[in-house]
């Protein structure tokens, strides 16, 4: 017969396993993981970028739902979720440098988990474990922003969304070797690839083809290259527009151009400091990439250049009162769109009140006359 003692102790465990099993369901709830764990519950980034947002969260305990896409194409399940709307056109930069874990970043349009389309995504951003994303965003165009670990890492996250590039870049103007004038003004609304080479210089011409195929595929779509060269014979720089095919303006880098661009390097200078550099304008004119190590292939620059391509289809005109004047906004809109007024709808008179180059808003003051306004865009030409 056991004794007196060891029947104690063993309804002392009883009661303890007993006690166990009904902590640990209720642990498992006290911990339900993060808030925005599943896509319905995402948080909501405030979407004015004048300054950048940064924010700090964590995807332990997070899980994967039915239906949700695999981000930057690899097998995990440890995501959370963000949504933010663009108030305005321009390229954003999304990161999560800071972030404890290698990381994976997808950026979608859509409104349910199972119905996203991609606009971008990102394993490990060059030379480091965690991402970043580069594309244009379209005003009222609304994202979906996920996190998830490589292969079920976790820990805590940093996530960045800023507005991207320089803001202010001196306009420029030089003569192209068949004597044509091209400016920097010639390229609003476009992406603009400024490639500095030398004709002695292998990795600018080992990258050429590759620009002559973006600008055959992209220069339909807004998008140009323009080739820059430091002092040579010109006869060298003809021979190897030949031998390469070249299909986009060439032109001296005069050193009045130069003083102008070199301080945009990533290591401000009065000369371009390493051959080849390149330069990659935004459709809003600002400086968003800049790439000096030379020798990339087709693949890295049509993976930096398509997701700045979008383009906005259409806007719509906005209003607001401020005091007694009438704000009119246009997120959505291009540069080269027109907008338009008209005191009476039924005559079909319209007159241009503004075209759009740099323009976010007109404000219609107190006393102005009753008019209708509308927003197009322009007739290509030739229809």
């Amino acid at each position: 017969m056991p004794s007196r003692v060891a029947v104690a102790f063993t309804r002392a465990a009883l009661a303890l396993r007993l006690l166990a099993g009904l902590l640990l369901p209720l642990m498992a709830q006290a911990d339900p993981g993060p808030a925005n764990d599943n896509f319905a519950n995402a948080v909501v980034i405030d979407g004015a970028l004048e300054t950048n947002v940064v924010l700090s969260a964590s995807n332990v305990g997070a899980t994967f739902e039915p239906g949700e896409p695999f981000h930057a194409e690899s097998p995990s399940g440890r995501s959370v979720w963000w949504t933010w709307t663009a108030t305005v056109n321009g390229s954003v930069s999304i990161s999560t440098a800071g972030s404890s874990f290698d990381t994976l970043l997808g950026i979608y349009t859509g409104s349910s988990v199972s119905g996203l389309v991609s606009v971008i995504s990102s394993d490990d951003e060059v030379g480091k474990k965690t991402s970043r994303v580069l594309f244009r965003a379209i005003g009222g165009e609304t994202y979906r922003i996920a996190v998830d670990g490589f292969q079920g890492e976790s820990g805590s996250i940093v996530l960045t969304v800023a507005k991207a590039g320089i803001p202010y870049v001196p306009g420029w103007a030089l003569s192209d070797i068949d004597g044509n004038t091209i400016q920097s003004s010639d390229y609003r609304n476009k992406v603009l690839l400024v490639d500095f080479w030398s004709v002695t210089c292998a990795g600018c011409i080992e990258e050429m083809p590759g620009f002559v195929n973006l600008q055959t595929n992209l220069h339909a779509l807004g998008f140009q290259v323009v080739g820059l060269y430091k002092t040579t014979q010109l006869y060298e720089v003809r021979g190897i527009v030949e031998s390469q095919h070249i299909n986009f303006p060439m032109a001296e880098l005069t050193p009045e151009v130069e003083a102008k661009l070199a301080p945009l390097q990533t290591l401000p200078s009065s000369t371009i400091l390493a051959f080849p550099t390149t330069f990659v304008f935004d459709r809003e004119g600002r400086l968003v990439a800049r790439v000096a190590d030379g020798g990339k292939d087709l693949r890295f620059f049509q993976d930096l250049i398509r997701p700045l391509m979008r383009f906005s289809s259409g806007g719509r005109l906005q209003t607001q009162w401020q005091g007694n004047s009438l704000k009119l906004t246009w997120p959505g809109a291009e540069d080269g769109d027109i907008i338009e007024s008209s005191t009476n709808l039924t005559s079909g008179a319209w007159t241009p009140a503004l075209t759009l180059f740099g323009h976010t808003s007109l404000t219609l003051p107190a006393g102005a006359e009753n008019r209708f306004y509308r927003l197009r865009k322009p007739v290509p030409a030739g229809q």
